[in-house]
């Protein structure tokens, strides 16, 4: 019978499947900075159409409040912006008449799956001074 040497008995760590590991950690970490880039662009194309809506509905009351400097246009402002708001799927959260511009904060919820976000935008219009 011949001796049973030390180093044959020892298993040595070849690094096998390690490759596999790291390609897999690799693929989570693409799969995670796309679903991140995905939301980020969602978000980023909502609040794009939400300042567009918050423009529209300022240039709607402003129209209004144009001659307030002469007349009184009462609420007639904000309830127009208010219309364009809601029409366009929104909410009007803030609006205000000041000399003769309409001021308006536009807000909407946002679902992103995970979380919902209030987005919200402000815009003013009113005749040129």
């Amino acid at each position: 019978m011949s001796p049973i040497r030390a180093s044959r008995c020892r298993r040595e760590d070849s690094g096998e499947g390690s490759g596999t590991v790291l390609t897999i950690a690799v693929i989570g970490l693409v799969l995670i900075a796309g679903v991140v880039c995905a939301l980020a662009a969602g978000v980023q194309t909502r609040q794009v159409r939400i300042q567009a809506v918050a423009d529209l509905a300022a240039l709607a009351g402003g129209d209004i409040s144009a001659p307030a400097l002469w007349e009184s246009v009462g609420e007639r402002p904000c309830e127009s912006a208010g219309r364009v708001a809601t029409t366009n799927g929104m909410g009007l959260h803030g609006c205000e008449i000041v000399g003769t511009d309409t001021r308006v904060v536009v807000t909407s919820d946002l679902d992103l799956g995970i979380a919902s976000v209030t987005l919200s935008a402000r815009a003013r219009a009113g005749p040129h001074r």
